[in-house]
């Protein structure tokens, strides 16, 4: 799986439904992974990006839930930020 080489994942993203389909392709990912974890492997460690060391299993499968978390509070303040108050529709005329 290429994850580009920034935080913006691999160069070859341009298109939103190229976005779409990675975003999709990495919950498939992060899914596949989680069900693989068990009482016996949990604490083995393993390499995550950004890490300098390895960490245990279980941590990386900790890790998609806090870092979901983590970007929902930056979309919320981004969104306050420009008047738009999450969980409200959008006014008519940001719709066309």
């Amino acid at each position: 799986m290429d994850i580009g080489s920034t935080d913006n994942g691999p160069d070859t993203l341009q298109t939103k439904d190229q976005i779409i389909e990675y975003f999709k392709g990495s919950l498939a990912y992060a899914h596949k992974a989680v069900a693989t974890l068990t009482v016996k492997n949990q604490l083995d460690p393993v390499n995550l990006p950004g890490n300098e060391r390895p960490r245990p299993r279980i941590s990386a499968a900790n890790m998609i839930s806090w870092h979901t978390f983590d970007h929902y509070g930056q979309m919320v303040v981004y969104a306050r930020m420009n008047g738009v108050v999450p969980g409200q529709p959008a006014p008519a005329s940001a719709s066309r």
